[in-house]
Formats: structure tokens, sequence, C-alpha cells
């Protein structure tokens, strides 16, 4: 999950013009090409368009989090913890990672 996240999240780095460096690791030559001046989504020209890429991660975490919910609640079943509050107790560590990671980095 974490993965389709940073994967999702270079995508958009590319079409929000951040990535610049033909060379980088993360470039997508693919996506940096609509960010650049003078394409559809360029910063320094339409502001709302540039927005763009910012509102579909938004959604794209909000899903995320939305299906780890589920899968969290699954893992931590199969743990079979002894008592109530081991279960909460790994359930909140599951989720608190991945949210963590998901919506800050």
């Amino acid at each position: 999950m974490l993965s389709v996240a940073l994967g999702v999240m270079f995508c958009l780095l590319n079409l929000q013009g951040i990535v610049k460096d033909p060379m980088s690791p993360i470039n997508v030559p693919f996506l940096s090409k609509w960010a650049r001046p003078g394409a559809l989504l360029d910063p320094d020209g339409n502001q709302l368009l540039a927005l763009v890429p910012v509102v579909v991660y938004v959604v794209i975490v909000m899903l995320l989090n939305t299906v780890y919910r589920s899968v969290a609640e699954w893992l931590t079943c199969l743990e079979n913890h002894r008592t109530e509050g081991e279960h909460e107790q790994a359930l909140v560590l599951k989720r608190a990672m991945f949210e963590m990671f998901d919506c800050y980095s």
C-alpha cells in the first residue's frame, strides 16, 4: 500500500513541475512534460490548473486511508490478541504508521 502512495506521489511531483532533472530516478518524462513552461499544468501559468495534481493526491490519500483501515482491522483480527486492549494497541500502531508515512510524506 505504501508503495502505491509513493508511486502516486512521484507521478504527481512530476505533474507539479517539482522534478526538473531528467536524470532523476523519479523523473517520468511523459508526466513532467505537462508542467513545462507554457504547458497545461505550468505552475507559473494558470494557478487553478496547477492545483490539479495536489487535489488528485489528496483524494488518492483519502481513498488509500479508507482501504487501509479495513486491511489493518482484518490483519489485526488475524493476530488473535488475548485482550481487547492488545487488539486496539496493535490496530492503532498499524494505522498510525501507515497514515504517518502516507499523509506526511
